[in-house]
């Protein structure tokens, strides 16, 4: 147990790196401009009012492996965010060829927390990670047991909590798909099911990709994808409650993905709260010392033209790599050290409010049983 001066000094350093992550977002919030290019800003903020509520999330999620739906063969287990975006996202989207998340929501809709994820993580662990930042727990164990054993449950919880309308950006659903990927399967991806080749797209939508005329400075305007950071930065200086969440798989391939760590690290500059999802504490040390190896050098993308454009923006690599450390491992301020100080706070407090509505559902009870028998 930690000394009364250690947990003084902890607290300390605490008060004082949220009163640095504050500076750093008053600052951004007196100083940002937009884009001088009219075209890109105007496209910058269309983004950005995309939001998806956690409401809307769970009715589209718990439509998913049924007959009659857009993927009636889904399996949670199996398929990924890329397979539901192929199989599921883009088909229904295709006669109003644009984002999903406007379609859903019926109107333009700013969000509450950006999510990066990986799109090769399974889309019940992305769905998990949003149920868990809803319910303030800090890993998604107990929101994806509900997602599979009891949605009512899930949604009681979420709703006594005051958290089911909250808003979320997440690029599966806030990206029009059809100004983009929807047209061609490159990479010959099949279905992990059924086997079948990922379908491809004929709503003859312009597409615009990162280098696409008419271009900025080399970068497409109308490009959707190449516009993430800005977006957020955007988001970040227009008020100052807008988060990321860090959606983990439990293969930290996350951190080997160009575009996650992008938004990581603009998400730090821009003074954003930030939190991490991981299924368990465990994952941390089976991959510790992969991750201390991590170069943004190294780092992959769907598409080879992201890693070039991320790579070309970063002036300093070494410099770079060592502030992707610190954000990652540093023991005071890092994202896993919070993340572990968070998850110690959840054992005992997110367990035990959750623990009331176990009274009422089976399947809550079924849980709480199996986490004491994992104790003993």
């Amino acid at each position: 147990c930690k000394s009364g001066s250690q947990i003084r000094s902890v607290a300390a350093k605490v008060r004082t790196q949220e009163d640095q992550r504050c500076s750093a977002r008053a600052d951004l919030m007196l100083s940002w401009r937009p884009h001088e290019d009219v075209r890109w800003a105007a496209k910058v903020v269309e983004l950005a009012e995309r939001g998806i509520s956690l409401d809307v999330l769970l009715d589209f999620y718990g439509q998913l492996g049924r007959e009659g739906s857009q993927m009636p063969h889904y399996r949670p287990e199996q398929h990924t965010t890329a397979d539901v975006v192929r199989q599921a996202i883009i088909p229904a989207t295709k006669q109003q060829a644009q984002c999903y998340a406007t379609i859903l929501m019926g109107a333009e809709v700013r969000p509450d927390r950006m999510v990066t994820h990986a799109w090769g993580n399974l889309f019940s662990t992305l769905v998990a990670a949003v149920v868990a930042d809803a319910l303030g727990d800090a890993d998604y164990c107990l929101a994806g047991y509900l997602l599979q054993t009891d949605i009512a449950a899930l949604r009681q919880m979420l709703f006594r909590k005051g958290t089911l309308s909250r808003t979320y950006w997440i690029c599966a659903f806030s990206v029009d798909q059809h100004g983009g990927i929807c047209a061609a399967n490159p990479g010959g991806d099949r279905d992990p099911v059924t086997g079948v080749l990922h379908p491809v797209c004929d709503c003859g939508k312009p597409k615009y990709f990162n280098t696409t005329d008419p271009v900025y400075e080399g970068r497409s305007i109308l490009c959707e994808m190449n516009k993430f950071t800005d977006m957020m930065t955007y988001l970040a200086a227009s008020g100052p409650d807008f988060q990321q969440v860090v959606v983990v798989d439990p293969g930290f391939e996350l951190f080997s993905r160009a575009w996650c760590i992008a938004e990581i690290a603009q998400a730090r500059a821009a003074g954003m709260a930030q939190s991490l999802k991981l299924s368990a504490k465990q994952d941390i040390a089976a991959h510790a010392d992969r991750l201390k190896d991590l170069r943004v050098q190294d780092m992959k993308a769907s598409r080879p033209e992201d890693v070039d454009e991320i790579l070309d923006s970063i002036s300093d690599h070494d410099e770079f790599n060592a502030r992707l450390h610190d954000m990652i491992f540093d023991k005071d301020s890092g994202l896993l050290s919070a993340w572990m100080c968070a998850q110690q706070r959840m054992e005992h407090a997110g367990r035990l409010a959750a623990m009331y509505f176990s009274e009422r559902s089976p399947s809550l009870r079924a849980f709480f049983a199996c986490q004491k028998q994992e104790l003993v």
